[in-house]
């Protein structure tokens, strides 16, 4: 990050531009095998730009945790995760030739389904487990199909409990939620009739007002063996775990109001902005200048330690946009180029997101990006519950500073 003297020198120096949307200044060299001068160049907002927020469907895909429950600002919260696909004849009280010399009879002892917490609480109410029993998989898992408004599995799958749940303590004291799913297995999974589904649902209770986050969840088959070689005595009891291959929390995203002179991003809000400068003065330059850099400036609203690490990103648009089409309704599908993304993390030093658009900036003075828009959002990385808003007002405007060298 830079630090605040640069800043406030680079801003004086706007202060004496003729031009509202550039000022240039020659720098010396830090670095004796260039050729030429280092030059500088600050763009401000003029009448052709803009800084505003959209929301569409919330991007709860691809995260790192999971959740149930709620959390003000939000409401019905729940998850669901696919498991790896279950062979069921394996499993079956049939005979099994694991090879042409053994042959082995299969009893279900036990299964169960568990969810490693990692919210770190003395009291947690554990969630209610259920069972997409409808034949075939659901699909549900494009991170876009988060919308509470849109998104009615209730309503279009038959659901099945699970049996009781009991917490698990490890030698570490990481706990656990699991749940007896045997009846479920023996009676849905392994039916070999059906084409079944994978997924689970994972929801808190009618009055849970808490919101708890876990991660890792999977299913544990626990079964007997009986080999034919050995007398048809019992062996050990055998597991076999199968993972998660896909997971997705649905969020119902609650109210959000626009403020003027400010702009967001957060995932389960479904909020995500588009930034445009007016960049016409790049047509300027010649071909023969190499960029350096282009660091964009956002300062953030709000305490400067709160959100720290928050990972912002940044990508060009592909099309042109119209910001009264989208809504939380319907899954953001906006065409965006991938040549020119950037990404930052919030400091916490001068309460600035510094992002750098050096190869955005290159790249539409080549000619491979035609756009000026960049859109912004948030990272999966991020605590998706967390809303984080930008100024642009009189007290800060959004800027980017660009050096470039000539080479020739």
């Amino acid at each position: 990050m830079k630090h605040t003297h640069f800043i406030n020198h680079f801003l004086w120096l706007a202060t004496l531009s003729i031009f509202i949307g550039c000022t240039r200044e020659p720098e010396p060299s830090p670095d004796d095998s260039i050729v030429g001068t280092i030059m500088s160049f600050r763009l401000d907002p003029d009448s052709t730009s803009y800084f505003r927020s959209y929301r569409s469907s919330p991007e709860m895909g691809g995260v790192s945790e999971l959740f149930y429950g709620s959390q003000e600002g939000y409401s019905d919260i729940y998850s669901l995760v696919e498991i790896t696909p279950v062979e069921a004849d394996f499993f079956l009280d049939t005979l099994y030739s694991a090879d042409s010399l053994i042959m082995s009879v299969f009893s279900i002892n036990a299964v169960y389904f568990t969810l490693n917490l990692v919210t770190s609480e003395d009291t947690i109410t554990p969630p209610e487990l259920f069972y997409f029993s409808s034949d075939g998989d659901t699909n549900l898992f494009s991170q876009e199909e988060s919308s509470f408004f849109t998104f009615n599995i209730d309503g279009n799958l038959q659901t099945t409990s699970s049996g009781a749940v009991t917490i698990v303590t490890d030698t570490l004291d990481n706990s656990s939620f699991q749940f007896d799913v045997t009846d479920i297995f023996q009676e849905f999974i392994l039916d070999t009739n059906r084409l079944n589904s994978f997924t689970y649902k994972i929801i808190g209770g009618e009055r849970m007002d808490s919101l708890v986050a876990f991660n890792a969840p999977k299913m544990d088959v626990h079964y007997f063996r009986i080999s034919e070689n050995t007398d048809s005595t019992w062996t050990d009891t055998l597991t076999t775990t199968f993972s998660t291959i896909e997971k997705l929390t649905i969020v119902n995203p609650g109210d959000w109001v626009e403020n003027e002179g400010r702009f967001s991003i957060g995932r389960a809000k479904g909020l995500k902005s588009i930034l445009k400068f007016n960049l016409d003065t790049l047509n300027t330059f010649s071909d023969s200048i190499v960029f350096k850099d282009a660091d964009l400036y956002l300062q953030r609203d709000g305490d400067e330690f709160e959100n720290a690490g928050y990972k912002v990103l940044s990508y060009p648009l592909r099309d042109s946009v119209d910001m009264n089409l989208f809504s939380v309704e319907v899954m953001d599908t906006t065409s965006l180029e991938f040549i020119g993304a950037s990404s930052a993390f919030t400091d916490t030093t001068d309460n600035y997101v510094i992002l750098n658009l050096r190869n955005f900036i290159a790249y539409l003075h080549l000619g491979q990006l035609s756009r000026y828009e960049l859109q912004l959002s948030s990272s999966a990385e991020n605590n998706p519950f967390i809303t984080q808003t930008f100024i642009n007002d009189d007290t800060f405007h959004p800027y980017i500073k660009v050096r470039y060298v000539v080479t020739k």
